[in-house]
């Protein structure tokens, strides 16, 4: 493939503006592999964490009653909030994930209803299908001094374990969502999705952009250790950071889940794991016929 140096030198990412082609990318061949990624700047990335560290501490401490964090799969938004939620409240939070049942999220936020409970809603998105889902958000994110939550339809459920139609909740709410707040305009629930956004904080983790996620990616593995943590050695950091810059094009998109399946297949498989990397994570080559 030929590449035009002159574009290159141009594609830089739109946060740092360190330029991210292959040709330009070229980490030292010795001394420290990850000096390149590590002269990287952070600042912006750095200002989001320090504001999520900020907004669960309000929350663990009652200062605050809700927040939604939302971006794109594989941008950190889970394992980031419940990383702080541990170390700040270690055995106060409650993490549901999966498809979300309005009734069973009801039946949770009654059981961990006191002050300094949290409950982290994961993949919130499926609860703002449903009228009834909305209602309990917005129920549990309200302004106002009491936030009473209610479900009054009959259901089984609650008769046989003992829980009221409605009680008062006074823990705190962390919704994760793959969605902006406003993708549901024009939608029947729309009216609900714009109420539930007036009462949150919203903290935005990630964007569905190629060059940002790539410069996500970096802090994470550089500041937060994330390779490390499984394992690998600054060379093979470095290795990983260079495949996904050599096949940039070809990577549909690029998550932190791109680099864990890229070190997964480099400890699995470490003589063919580039080989393997190709087959599975890239886009097919589009061949053109004369």
């Amino acid at each position: 493939m030929t590449i035009d140096i002159k574009q290159a030198v141009h594609r830089v990412l739109s946060t740092a503006g360190i330029p991210i082609n292959p040709v330009v990318l070229s980490p030292p061949q010795t001394g420290n592999p990850m000096s390149f990624y590590q002269s990287m700047d952070f600042s912006d990335i750095e200002k989001v964490q320090a504001g999520l560290d900020s907004f669960v501490q309000m929350l663990v401490n009652g200062k605050c009653r809700a927040f939604v964090v939302s971006g794109p799969a594989g941008s950190s938004k889970t394992s980031s909030t419940t990383s702080l939620l541990k170390r700040y409240s270690p055995n106060s939070c409650v993490h549901i994930s999966g498809t979300l049942s309005p009734i069973m999220v009801y039946i949770k936020m009654y059981r961990h209803s006191n002050p300094g409970e949290v409950i982290v809603l994961d993949d919130v998105d499926s609860l703002y299908k449903s009228l009834e889902g909305m209602n309990v958000i917005k129920a549990a994110t309200d302004s106002g001094p009491k936030r009473m939550i209610s479900w009054l339809t009959a259901n089984p459920l609650l008769k046989a374990w003992g829980i009221p139609n409605t009680f008062e909740f006074k823990g705190g709410m962390v919704l994760i969502s793959n969605e902006s707040m406003n993708s549901k305009k024009g939608s029947k629930l729309s009216v609900h999705m714009k109420a539930i956004a007036d009462r949150l904080y919203h903290i935005p983790m990630g964007t569905d952009d190629k060059e940002e996620q790539f410069h996500q990616l970096c802090y994470y593995v550089v500041k937060q250790g994330m390779l490390r943590a499984r394992g690998l050695s600054p060379k093979q950091e470095s290795e990983i950071l260079q495949y996904i810059t050599d096949h940039y094009d070809r990577l549909p998109s690029i998550t932190l889940r791109t680099a864990t399946k890229l070190a997964d297949l480099m400890q699995q498989a470490p003589s063919e794991w580039e080989a393997l990397a190709d087959l599975s994570l890239l886009e097919k080559k589009h061949i053109e016929i004369f």
